[in-house]
């Protein structure tokens, strides 16, 4: 079937080149990611101050909700927020907003159940990255909202512009499902099926920007390695 040209929700590029499967298996074992990680690709990626001082307002207040979380798998649960964005800029999305998302993807959902109550950590998020960001700050605070199922049904929120950010979090989630194959098997069966479902409605958007489709081709890889190994 033709793929359809939506212009309103033409998906962003940021001018990179996407990482191809075999790039993202060489680095994908590294399981624990930290800040420094993150800013070291920075670094090497020559990215603006701004995103550099964004990122890392962003990650401060990522860490404090998430802080005490843990993982299914049993990592802190801060990892996945910070392998998100190392998957944006992996697969070549460097903007400063969309990076400050990725790490804060999770904080309005998760806050309420740590003692962080929504609104408050919405004040926050734009009180501290005004000063960097100016009125991009109210941005990457919809992004999160449209990433965040207190707002939105599963998937509902999802435009062109978080796709990038969503895509990597199924990423990271579907790259883990193998390591609760014994631990909890229908987990991993639900897993599949809703990132499968998730993937199938989003695939034609997905599929108009070569990184974003990388992104769904990696997960396609994960979702089938999970399968074959799932009893």
């Amino acid at each position: 079937m033709a793929i359809k040209t939506i212009p309103k929700n033409k998906a962003p590029n940021s001018g990179s080149t996407a990482l191809n499967a075999q790039d993202f298996q060489q680095y994908s074992q590294q399981k624990t990611v930290t800040l420094e990680d993150i800013l070291s690709e920075f670094k090497k990626l020559k990215l603006p101050q701004k995103t550099t001082n964004a990122f890392t307002i962003a990650y401060g207040i990522a860490e404090k909700v998430h802080k005490t979380q843990k993982r299914d798998t049993g990592d802190p649960y801060i990892t996945h927020p910070l392998k998100v964005s190392l998957n944006l800029l992996r697969f070549g999305f460097t903007d400063s907003v969309l990076l400050s998302a990725a790490v804060l993807h999770d904080v309005l959902e998760e806050g309420p159940r740590n003692g962080y109550p929504v609104k408050n950590l919405e004040s926050e998020i734009l009180n501290k990255l005004k000063p960097v960001l100016g009125n991009k700050a109210e941005v990457v605070l919809e992004n999160v909202k449209r990433l965040s199922n207190n707002y939105y049904s599963y998937g509902e929120g999802i435009n062109a512009e978080v796709l990038p950010v969503k895509l990597c979090d199924i990423l990271h989630n579907s790259s883990s499902l193998q390591e609760l194959i014994s631990q909890n098997p229908k987990k991993v069966k639900k897993g599949i099926t809703k990132y499968s479902l998730f993937l199938e409605r989003f695939k034609e958007l997905a599929f108009q920007d070569p990184k974003t489709k990388a992104i769904c081709d990696q997960i396609f890889i994960e979702l089938e390695k999970a399968k074959n190994i799932s009893p």
